[in-house]
């Protein structure tokens, strides 16, 4: 057996093993990939050409040597005609539907239909052909000006249909180009087999050695669906869901496995493009725990907070599936949109309904009392006016009942003043200004009566922040240390631990018990803000977790509103405030980027600020 014959039968036996196997399992797994009905066509009638092809190689009748080759011709057209829609489809070009190119396919396929082996069909594609019985029995096929030109076509159809796919590998990012590239290389190979068959280069003399150009196609095709997952990684899937697109995309198949996914996905996961093709639990478990994705799942959304880069945001995930009619339905695209911001901002829409709950509390109840006491005063007073004559009692109850409908009309002014910083301190910071610690808090001190206090001054720090806000941060926790050092206050069942007050008056109003009038005030810079202490005997431990609830007095005067003033400002800047509890006396922490500070025992902390 000459050499030759042993190379174009072994190389044809094994090329039709491979492309058999392979459209079997084309079949039996990716039915549903859009595309694959035309690379299985193209695959199936690729086999029958090399059948009969070998058919002809190995039978010695010419007759039945002519049939073959004349089969070989017509699956051969089928075979490039179904791979040029296949790149068609798959590159999404759809050339294909273009009525010329579609005039050219469908002429080339209906006369690859024809009886071309009798005649008068014979006569327009062959001239004739020539028997050989060296080195072994083949004929060779002489071929008509309009089979010559057909094919001509055919293969610059074909070329274009290469040309589409490379474009499309070179739109897609780097992680999917190794299966497309390998599926180019595999197109190439039977590409230069043809150039070089056209050019005179042969084995045998008129044998053909384009089939010699299949077996790598094959191999080049069976390693991008085997190793590198072909149609696992389908670049339609990306283009439908993924292109164009800033928020995180990840592509997961049909069993839930990780395929593909964007760039703006790498925040999220900056090891994306290790996981390829593992399970989407555990490349993700956080995120896939919160969607379904069950077999029976449809389209899912979910609120999730991520730790994206040490920073906390927050996304609205949506899960869709991906795919064409009846195809890929199983596959899902998950889309993550950054709704950080829009959830501050219903934190802060939280707060301020929160606000004017507060507000309309007050006004329901601290307005309401004072106000019943005035009247009942300025009656009493109204008889003894009406009276003909007073005595010097009676004149002197007159002058102690326009004290009290006094007092309870400054009362009043108090609380309204309270309550508009309250409302007006709550709006969000929305431009700030580098304020240094030591120089506000020495402004502050100032515009508080301190008596015999003490402010004292550890370390620096510069903020950004509203300057008059700060302000009044510092001016409220002044003014309570200071002011309420009474060691006679005593809690009531339904008053609060306060601390702070806003108005410019001295009288005190929100205390708790603190210590002599001396008391110690420090400010300190923290590393990531900065305290409020003072030396008193703190905040007994029964009454700490209610420190910043509204309402909270142990006066029955004050107003309740202080600490909860003093955490609205600085909640506005999206700053935190904590009651330590570990500190002797009291000591008020506070973080203005977002963290904590201290070991807290009440904490007010809103969501995490956008970036």
């Amino acid at each position: 057996m000459p050499l030759v014959f042993a190379a174009y039968a072994v190389a044809l036996s094994v090329t039709i093993v491979i492309g058999g196997a392979l459209a079997v399992w084309v079949y039996v797994h990716h039915r549903s990939v859009r595309g694959s009905d035309w690379f299985l066509l193209h695959l199936i009638s690729g086999v029958a050409w090399l059948a009969c092809f070998l058919a002809h190689i190995l039978v010695k009748d010419a007759d039945l040597q002519i049939l073959a080759a004349i089969f070989t011709a017509k699956f051969t057209a089928v075979t490039f005609v179904a791979v040029v829609v296949f790149t068609a489809v798959y590159s999404e070009a759809n050339f294909h539907r273009h009525p010329v190119v579609g005039t050219v396919l469908g002429g080339i396929v209906l006369l690859a239909l024809l009886p071309t082996w009798v005649e008068p069909f014979r006569s327009l594609f062959y001239r004739g052909f020539e028997a050989h019985t060296e080195p072994f029995h083949y004929v060779i096929v002489e071929k008509t000006p309009l089979y010559e030109t057909l094919g001509l076509l055919l293969m610059a159809v074909a070329a274009y249909g290469l040309y589409c796919v490379t474009r499309y590998m070179l739109s897609t990012p780097q992680r999917s180009r190794n299966q497309q590239a390998l599926f180019v290389l595999g197109v190439l190979s039977v590409m230069l087999a043809i150039v070089l068959d056209s050019g005179g280069l042969s084995l045998v003399d008129g044998l053909s050695i384009v089939e010699f150009g299949v077996l790598p196609y094959l191999v080049f095709v069976s390693l991008a669906l085997f190793r590198f997952r072909l149609f696992d990684v389908l670049p339609v899937a990306r283009n439908a869901v993924v292109e164009e697109l800033r928020d995180p995309v990840f592509v997961l198949d049909d069993e839930r496995r990780l395929v593909d996914f964007n760039d703006a996905a790498l925040a999220v996961l900056p090891r994306a493009g290790d996981r390829i093709g593992e399970a989407f639990v555990d490349v993700h478990p956080t995120l896939a725990a919160g969607i379904d994705l069950g077999p029976k799942a449809g389209d899912a959304s979910a609120r999730l907070t991520l730790d994206v880069s040490g920073d906390t945001r927050h996304y609205s995930v949506n899960a869709s599936r991906v795919g064409d009619d009846g195809g890929g339905a199983d596959w899902y695209s998950i889309l993550l949109r950054d709704v950080t911001d829009l959830e501050r901002s219903r934190w802060q829409l939280a707060k301020q309904n929160e606000r004017l709950e507060q507000v309309a509390s007050a006004i329901s109840h601290d307005l309401r009392n004072p106000i019943s006491v005035a009247d009942g005063h300025a009656e009493l007073l109204a008889e003894r006016l009406a009276a003909d004559s007073l005595s010097g009692d009676e004149l002197e109850s007159a002058r102690a009942d326009l004290a009290k409908t006094r007092d309870s009309h400054e009362r009043m002014g108090e609380i309204i003043e309270d309550l508009l910083t309250l409302a007006r301190g709550g709006k969000t910071v929305e431009e700030t200004e580098p304020v240094s610690l030591s120089t506000t808090a020495w402004e502050a001190w100032g515009n508080v009566e301190t008596s015999g206090a003490t402010l004292s001054l550890t370390g620096e720090r510069t903020v950004e922040a509203d300057r008059s806000k700060l302000l009044s941060i510092f001016e409220n926790l002044f003014r309570n240390a200071v002011e309420h050092s009474s060691t006679s206050s005593r809690l009531q069942p339904d008053d609060a631990v306060e601390h702070g007050s806003t108005s410019g008056r001295t009288r005190s109003d929100d205390a708790a018990e603190h210590g002599p009038a001396d008391v110690t005030v420090t400010v300190e810079a923290t590393d990531d803000g900065f305290a409020v202490a003072d030396d008193g005997p703190g905040i007994p431990e029964v009454h700490r977790e209610r420190v910043f609830e509204d309402g909270y007095t142990t006066d029955e005067e004050g107003t309740g509103l202080g600490l909860s003033i003093v955490r609205t400002m600085a909640e506005s800047h999206g700053w935190t405030v904590e009651l330590d509890g570990d500190a002797d006396g009291a000591r008020f922490v506070f973080s203005t980027d977002g963290g904590a500070s201290a070991s807290s025992v009440t904490r007010s902390k809103p969501p995490a600020r956008a970036r």
